[in-house]
């Protein structure tokens, strides 16, 4: 399943590109499948599937959403 968690693997969207910081693709460092959590918060009830995106060049520390990183959100 495409959809199921992963570490190094992730699903785009539909008409979605992998994302890129300083024109270098990033990469999926984990997708998470939010029904298969142990717990799921009220926040996520209705997202599906998280995916983290990180540059490869650099640990983004302090930096915010989009900037080094980057995650997507699913419904």
């Amino acid at each position: 399943d495409p959809c199921t968690s992963w570490f190094g693997k992730a699903v785009l969207g539909p008409g979605e590109a992998t994302p890129t910081y300083q024109d270098k693709p990033m990469f999926p460092l984990v997708q998470i499948n939010c029904r298969e959590l142990p717990y799921r918060p009220l926040e996520l009830q209705t997202t599906e599937l998280l995916v983290l995106y990180m540059n490869s060049d650099e640990i983004p520390f302090g930096k915010p959403n989009g900037e080094g990183w980057l995650i997507r959100e699913y419904q």
